[in-house]
C-alpha cells in the first residue's frame, strides 16, 4: 500500500495569477424596472467583470424632455458604491456602461421618464480566473471553444511543485494533456509587430524617420506607406535600407525612356499590377526585348529586379546588360508561370562597357507575351523594396524605427548591469549578399556601439564597448532566425542563436550609451524584417529559442494520463512558470471546464493509514427552520467519505496534520478550505476534494509515537 498525500498548500496566490486561452463571458440579465414612466430599458453585452454584480441606471434629468434622446440618466456598479457616470443622454442606440454591459431604451406611450425611474440589471461573471480559484466546485472556468486551451499560472518566484490538480474537467478520452513548467522570466521591454501596430509593452509609441515614401508587401499585394509611416509584412516589422532606382517609368514600358527592340510590341496598362491598379504592361513577341540606357559605374555591384509573368504559355524572360551595340553582358534566365505575379531579379558587377538594362522574351520560350511592371535597378547584392519612378531616377530613405529607452533598461545596459535581449530576425538576402560592415539589428546608440549587429560576413556579433564576440551563422534569405545576447554576469558575455549560445568572454561593461533610444534596424546595409524583441534586466539561463518562445521549448515537459472526476498528477519540479495544455477536439460539450486548480505542495505522512481504513458514502443534507420553529430539509448528492487511522507517527507527521488542519480552518474570507487528498499515491485518480474534521483524535503511543485519527468528507457539488 503506498503512501497517501494530502494537498492543502496551493502556491497560486489568487486569479491575477492566472492566465486562460479563453472564457466564456458572463451573461447579462434584463433590467429589473423601479420606473413609473413608460420607456423599456433593455440590457446587452457580454460580461468581462469576474464577479456577478449589479449595475444600477437612474433618470438624473427630464429638464430638456423627458423623453428618450432628452432625458439623461447616471449609472453606478452597486459594488463601486459612488456613481461612475452621470448626464448620459438616454438612447434608442446601445450606450457602453462598464465590463461590457451596454443599455437602451424603448419609448413608450405618454411620459416616459421620470426623475428618479431606476432600473437594476444582474451580470453574471466571466467564467474565467476567477471561477478556478474560488474554491467552489459549483462554479467553472469554461472556454469559448474545445481544442487546443491552456491554463497558466505565475507563482510569483520558483517553487518546488508536488501536485496538481484540476478539478472536475470534462476532458474525454481522446484528449492530450500536458503540464509544462519553464523559469523564464517576464521582459522588462518587448516589441511585437503582430497586429501592425508601433506600440511596445509599456505603451509607448516608436517613430519612423524616414522622410519619404516606401513600398511593401503584405499578403502578397504591394502597398504604399507615407513618410514616417512604418511598413509590416506578414505580421513583422520591414527594414529597408536608402535606395534609388536608377530607371525611368519604371510601371510605364512604352514611354520614350524605354526602347522596344526585335519586333516586340508593348501595350500599355493591359492587366492589373501587383498593388491592383491596371498599370501593368505587356510586352509581346517571341525574342521580343525593351531596353533602357542607365547610369552606372565601374566595378560596382547592381540588383535589377522586376515583377513579370506569362501571359499565353511558359515564358523564360532573359534580363541582365548589354552595351551600346546591343551584346549581351551580364545575363539571367528566369522561367515565368502563367498568371502569376514573380519578383525576380539578377545581380552582377557593372564592367567597362555595358550601358543598358533589358527584358527579353527569350527565344526558348512556348509562349510569346509577358506582363511586365515594377521595373528597378539599384546598387548593392540584393533587390530592396520597389520605388516607383516616373521621368527620371527615384529615392527611397532608410527605415529609422526607434522607440525611448526606459530608465530600468539604462541602467542593465550601463556599466556593471546585466542583462539580456533576444529578437526574430528574417533577413531577405543570404549571407554572401551581405557587406562585410557591421550594422545594428537592435542598437541603443543612433550611429555605432549596438546590442545585436548583423556583423561581418557570416557571422553576427554583439558589441560592447570595445567587444565584438561573435556567432557563426551562415544565414539563408527569408528563413526566421532567433538572435540573443546577454551580458553582466560575472562579467561575462555570451551571443547565440536558435537553441544554441556561443562560447563565453570577458565583458569590459559598457554598450556605451549616446542617445536614451532603443534602435530597430538602424542603418541596416540590407533590407529585412523584425519580429519579437524582448529585454531582460538580468541573464537568462534559458536558450535562445526558449527565451522568446517558453512554451514552445520549456524546461520541463510531462505528459499526464486522464483520470476522473479530478484530473492529478505528482511530480517534483521548481519552476517559477507553469502551463496545463488540454487538446481535447472530441470534447462533446464543444468547451473545456474545470471549477479548481491546484499547483503546490504535497503533504505525505512518512507511514500510510492503516489497512483497516473505511471509506463510504453519506447523502447530503440542507436543514432549514421553517415557519413555528420546524426543521424541514432536502437531501443532495452522495459524498464520500474516509475515516483513516495512522499508527506510530513521529513529530514530524504530526506537524504535518496539523498545520492541514488549520489550513483547511483557516477562516477568514472564503470561510473554510477544503483539500484534495489521494489514498494511494501510486494512484492520483482516487482524489477527493474534502474537508478534514474540525480536530485530530489522536494518542500518544510507546517510544514517542503517535496514533491519530482522521475523517474526511466529500465537498460536493449541490447539482450532482
Amino acid at each position: 500500500m503506498s503512501t497517501c498525500r494530502f494537498l492543502f498548500d496551493n502556491f497560486i496566490s489568487g486569479p491575477s495569477a492566472l492566465g486562460v486561452s479563453s472564457a466564456l463571458p458572463g451573461m447579462v440579465g434584463s433590467p429589473a424596472a423601479e420606473a413609473l414612466g413608460s420607456a423599456t430599458c433593455l440590457a446587452a453585452g457580454e460580461h468581462t467583470g469576474d464577479l456577478d454584480q449589479v449595475l444600477v441606471v437612474e433618470i438624473d434629468s427630464v429638464e430638456a424632455g423627458a423623453e428618450v434622446g432628452l432625458a439623461t440618466f447616471r449609472w453606478k456598479r452597486e459594488s463601486a458604491g459612488a456613481w461612475e457616470g452621470g448626464g448620459v443622454l438616454t438612447s434608442v442606440s446601445l450606450t457602453p456602461l462598464a465590463d461590457g454591459v451596454s443599455v437602451k431604451w424603448v419609448p413608450g406611450p405618454g411620459q416616459e421618464f421620470y426623475k428618479g425611474d431606476r432600473w437594476s440589471i444582474l451580470a453574471t461573471g466571466c467564467q474565467g480566473p476567477q471561477a478556478l480559484m474560488d474554491r467552489d466546485r459549483d462554479t467553472a472556468w469554461r472556454s469559448e471553444g474545445c481544442a487546443g486551451q491552456w491554463i497558466s499560472a505565475d507563482l510569483g518566484q520558483a517553487q518546488a511543485v508536488r501536485a496538481m490538480v484540476l478539478a472536475d474537467h470534462n476532458l474525454s478520452e481522446a484528449a492530450t494533456i500536458t503540464l509544462k513548467a519553464t523559469a523564464v522570466t517576464e521582459a522588462v521591454w518587448s516589441f511585437d509587430p503582430e497586429g501592425g501596430l508601433l506600440v511596445d509593452s509599456l505603451g509607448q509609441d516608436g517613430t519612423n524617420g524616414r522622410d519619404t515614401p516606401r513600398t511593401y508587401v503584405d499578403g502578397g499585394v504591394v502597398k504604399y506607406a507615407a513618410a514616417g509611416e512604418s511598413c509590416f509584412e506578414d505580421g513583422m516589422l520591414s527594414i529597408q535600407p536608402a535606395a534609388t532606382n536608377l530607371l525611368a517609368n519604371s510601371e510605364s514600358f512604352h514611354e520614350a525612356a524605354w526602347s522596344v527592340a526585335n519586333g516586340g510590341i508593348v501595350s500599355p496598362n493591359a492587366f492589373a499590377a501587383p498593388d491592383g491598379n491596371p498599370t501593368a504592361d505587356q510586352l509581346s513577341g517571341l525574342g521580343a526585348y525593351i531596353h533602357q540606357s542607365a547610369t552606372m559605374t565601374d566595378g560596382v555591384d547592381y540588383t535589377l529586379s522586376v515583377w513579370a509573368y506569362a501571359i499565353d504559355g511558359p515564358v523564360n524572360l532573359q534580363f541582365g546588360t548589354r552595351t551600346a551595340g546591343f551584346a549581351l553582358v551580364n545575363t539571367k534566365t528566369q522561367a515565368l508561370g502563367v498568371g502569376e505575379w514573380t519578383r525576380i531579379s539578377f545581380t552582377f558587377s557593372k564592367g567597362s562597357t555595358e550601358t543598358l538594362v533589358y527584358f527579353q522574351i527569350a527565344a526558348t520560350s512556348s509562349g510569346t507575351q509577358a506582363c511586365l511592371w515594377g521595373a528597378q535597378l539599384e546598387a548593392g547584392n540584393a533587390p530592396t523594396a520597389y520605388i516607383p519612378t516616373t521621368t527620371g531616377t527615384a529615392y527611397r530613405a532608410a527605415d529609422q524605427v526607434s522607440f525611448p529607452l526606459p530608465a530600468e533598461l539604462q541602467t542593465t545596459l550601463s556599466p556593471g548591469g546585466q542583462g539580456a535581449l533576444v529578437a526574430e530576425w528574417k533577413p531577405e538576402a543570404a549571407y554572401s549578399t551581405y557587406p562585410s560592415l557591421n550594422k545594428p539589428i537592435i542598437g541603443v546608440n543612433a550611429n555605432a556601439p549596438s546590442v545585436l549587429n548583423h556583423g561581418k560576413g557570416t557571422i553576427w556579433s554583439e558589441c560592447h564597448g570595445t567587444g565584438y564576440p561573435s556567432y557563426p551563422l551562415n544565414w539563408t534569405g527569408g528563413t526566421l532566425y532567433r538572435l540573443a545576447a546577454r551580458w553582466g554576469l560575472a562579467g561575462q558575455y555570451q551571443v547565440g542563436a536558435g537553441g544554441t549560445w556561443g562560447a563565453l568572454a570577458d565583458y569590459d561593461g559598457d554598450y556605451n550609451i549616446q542617445a536614451p533610444k532603443i534602435y530597430l534596424g538602424e542603418g541596416l546595409a540590407m533590407p529585412c524584417r523584425l519580429g519579437r524583441v524582448k529585454f531582460f534586466a538580468k541573464w537568462v539561463d534559458d536558450e535562445p529559442r526558449a527565451i522568446m518562445d517558453p512554451w514552445e521549448h520549456p524546461a520541463h515537459s510531462q505528459a499526464v494520463a486522464l483520470t476522473r472526476p479530478h484530473l492529478a498528477c505528482f511530480l517534483d519540479q521548481s519552476f517559477r512558470y507553469w502551463r496545463l495544455e488540454l487538446d481535447d477536439p472530441a470534447n462533446p460539450e464543444g468547451l473545456l471546464r474545470a471549477s479548481l486548480i491546484y499547483l503546490g505542495g504535497c503533504f505525505e505522512p512518512q507511514r500510510t493509514f492503516r489497512a483497516g481504513y473505511g471509506r463510504g458514502s453519506a447523502a447530503t443534507r440542507k436543514l432549514v427552520t421553517g415557519s413555528g420553529g420546524k426543521l424541514a430539509g432536502s437531501s443532495g448528492a452522495l459524498a464520500a467519505f474516509y475515516q483513516l487511522e495512522f499508527a506510530r507517527l513521529d513529530d514530524s507527521d504530526v506537524a504535518g496534520f496539523e498545520a492541514m488542519l488549520a489550513a483547511a480552518h483557516a477562516g477568514g474570507e472564503g470561510g473554510l478550505r477544503p483539500l484534495f487528498f489521494t489514498a494511494f499515491a501510486d494512484d492520483p485518480g482516487q482524489t477527493i476534494y474534502c474537508l478534514p474534521g474540525a480536530e485530530l483524535s489522536r494518542q500518544q503511543a510507546p517510544g514517542g509515537r503517535w496514533s491519530l485519527g482522521l475523517r474526511l468528507d466529500e465537498v460536493v457539488k449541490s447539482d450532482a
